[in-house]
Order: structure tokens, then sequence, then C-alpha cells
């Protein structure tokens, strides 16, 4: 607006001071001031336009920051989930250690100590039967 005003204060400045313009010039005039209104207008337009393209700007980093704060959640979680992952794995390597000792122990200890008392009890069969008997 401020280019229309200047405009038309010199056209007006000149019509004064040479006199009345001519059909051409009048003609030529408008078509001038017709085109800086149609540019302003598109100017208008186009700052509208940059101006809602800022708005969306701002709303998608808005959206960005969020989605990042998220993604660091997650990956915090995610870090966290881990670690607690390889001290259940820890936890499970021990339990397996522990009982594959306690195998061994059975096998090579337990059992052939309950084996031996099987035996004593298999040699006393007889005289516990006798008992039974006797009672």
């Amino acid at each position: 607006m401020d280019k229309l005003a200047g405009f038309r204060f010199l056209s007006l400045n000149y019509t004064g001071y040479k006199g009345a313009l001519s059909m051409e010039q009048e003609q030529f005039q408008k078509l001038v001031l017709d085109k800086l209104d149609n540019h302003d207008q598109q100017f208008n337009v186009i700052t509208q336009k940059l101006d809602q393209h800022d708005q969306q700007f701002e709303s998608i980093m808005k959206r960005l920051e969020k989605s990042d704060k998220f993604q660091d959640m997650a990956l915090e979680y995610m870090a966290k989930m881990t670690q607690e992952i390889v001290e259940v794995k820890g936890e499970v390597a021990g339990i397996k250690d522990g009982q594959r000792k306690l195998a061994i122990l059975i096998e090579n200890d337990i059992k052939p100590k309950i084996d031996a008392i099987f035996e004593k009890l298999a040699i006393h069969d007889d005289e516990i039967a006798h008992l039974k008997k006797v009672k």
C-alpha cells in the first residue's frame, strides 16, 4: 500500500504541475495503478501463505521435539530392559551351573550312598521279615 500511495501522490503532483493529463497518460496511470494493486494483493497472498508455512513449520518442529523426547525415553527404557535381560541371563546361567553341580553331586556322592543304604536294607530284609513274623 505504501508504494501505491506514493505513486498516487507523485501522479497528483505531476498533474498539478503539468496541468491535465492526456487520455493516454490517464489510461497508463490507471493501468499502472491497477497493476500495483494486483501486485499488492499477490504480495499479501504470498505473505499469508508464508505465515501459514511458518506456522506449519513451527508445528512440525514441536512434533519433532516431542518425537525426540519420546525416542530418548524409548532408548532409555530399552537400555534398562537390556540391562535387566543381561542380569536375568546371568542369574539363569548361575542356576544352570548350580543344577549341573547338583546333578554331579547327586551322581557321584548321594546316589552311591542311597544305593549302599538299599544294599544294607536288602541284606537285612530277611531279618526284618522274621521280626515282623515274631511280632
